[in-house]
């Protein structure tokens, strides 16, 4: 009797335990978002630099290509969710 009463708490609980999930994923999610905007935003300031002599070529072509994959791997976990 004890452990069908556990079964039936436990089943009728299951829906208050998957929102704090669902919460961590949105946060994730958020997170991510929020580091795409910041990459983009680099990126343009990046080819301002480049563009007002500030940044050579070189120096350019390392510090994009570096920010273009960053920027490729958090799409590919947001086109993962």
């Amino acid at each position: 009797m004890v452990v069908l009463a556990a079964a039936a708490a436990l089943w009728v609980l299951a829906p208050l335990r998957r929102p704090a999930v669902a919460a961590e994923e949105e946060t994730e999610r958020e997170g991510l978002l929020r580091e795409r905007d910041s990459i983009s935003r680099s990126l343009r300031d990046l080819e301002l630099d480049r563009a007002t002599g500030k940044l050579s070529d070189a120096d350019y072509a390392v510090l994009a290509a570096r920010y273009r994959a960053r920027a490729l791997a958090v799409l590919r976990r947001l086109d993962a969710r």
